[in-house]
């Protein structure tokens, strides 16, 4: 350790560590720190093999549900969309009021709408929610602005309505509250305090395992039927306006083979676009691909770098009897003999248990 002064008399310290005795690092995904050939990450592997490279577990979160939602176009027009309606409700005083004094429906909730997070992806489940239990409200406002005399106003508002007024953003909206409700708990896990590597390995593999079981004919067909409640909303709200719902439908571009096998579909109609229904379409191209997207992106991400290592690691030290696997795994990655670590593990909890007791046992 060093102590100097700089030029504004101000005490600086620094710590000089010896890199090949560093047993882990934690990094973001940032190209300068986690790149393959020229990151951090890869140079500490290099000075410390045995260094175990941990990513931030929320910021793997965050990426999974960045790339689902930034590739799939129903679910980022969607999440574009929900940020309008809070720019335009929220962004001055006079519809900001207009909204706040509508007359809330029995069957809906007030909520205040959200803006959408630029860097915590798992944190619009807020925002999707607002929107979703507050359809009623939303079109009386916005009806009541397009016909507001403010230019502005009523460009904006009449935009929004347009974009509302599609099932396609109705559904857009069902399959954002599947993926971000499903993965909440799991944000909210890996900002806590006693977060640790098993819990958060179970907590991913249950959220992966539910999205997938959600992936069937049952929960797509309940799906769409909620979205039909929400679209009913939408039409009673501009009933005797200029405004149309457009319903779903088929898009003039067909549907390739390679997308119908890969979502487990028979190719067989592929080149006959009138034997396919508005829902094969919605089903094929948005909710089975956003599932398989979501779940492949946590499964890769939360099993990629030493993930095993240090899973194995947490068990044996977290267990009071961990399992011969765990403790192969980490004997293998640091060349230690298994009987040899075996009783050095059991030693050590040994001790910390006698140490618990003795503390328990004193006034």
């Amino acid at each position: 350790m060093d102590e100097t002064s700089d030029t504004s008399i101000t005490e600086e310290v620094s710590l000089c560590l010896r890199l090949e005795n560093i047993l882990a690092e934690c990094f973001d995904a940032a190209a300068n720190m986690s790149g393959i050939r020229k990151g951090l990450a890869t140079h500490m592997k290099e000075c410390s093999p045995l260094g175990i490279y941990v990513h931030f577990y929320g910021h793997l979160l965050n990426l999974a549900l960045q790339d689902t939602m930034t590739e799939k176009e129903t679910l980022r027009n969607a999440l574009g969309t929900i940020q309008s309606l809070y720019n335009i409700l929220h962004g001055s005083t006079k519809p900001h009021a207009l909204f706040k004094d509508i007359e809330i429906h029995e069957e809906d909730v007030a909520l205040t709408l959200k803006s959408l997070s630029t860097t915590r992806w798992s944190c619009r489940w807020a925002a999707v929610k607002a929107v979703l239990e507050q359809v009623p409200r939303i079109m009386e406002a916005l009806v009541t602005l397009s016909k507001d005399r403010d230019p502005k106003t009523y460009s904006e508002s009449s935009s929004l309505l347009h974009s509302i007024c599609d099932f396609e953003f109705v559904y857009g909206l069902m399959v954002l509250k599947l993926i971000l409700s499903n993965t909440e708990n799991l944000s909210t896990y890996l900002q806590g305090e006693q977060m640790d590597v098993i819990t958060a390995k179970k907590t991913a593999d249950a959220v992966v395992k539910t999205l997938s079981n959600c992936r069937n004919e049952e929960s797509f067909t309940l799906m769409w039927s909620h979205a039909d409640v929400i679209a009913q909303k939408i039409k009673i709200g501009i009933k005797g306006t200029q405004f149309t719902f457009r319903d779903a439908k088929v898009p003039r571009t067909r549907l390739s083979r390679r997308l119908q096998s890969l979502t487990g579909e028979t190719p067989a109609a592929a080149n006959d676009s009138s034997q396919q229904t508005a829902k094969d379409h919605f089903r094929i191209t948005v909710y089975y691909t956003s599932i398989d997207k979501v779940a492949s992106e946590l499964q890769s991400r939360f099993e990629g770098n030493d993930q095993e290592v240090l899973c194995a690691l947490g068990e044996i030290v977290l267990s009071r009897s961990p399992s011969i696997d765990n403790i192969q795994t980490v004997s293998n990655f640091y060349g230690v003999d298994r009987k040899c670590y075996q009783v050095r593990s059991q030693s050590l909890k040994t001790t910390t248990a006698g140490t618990h007791a003795r503390e328990k046992t004193q006034p």
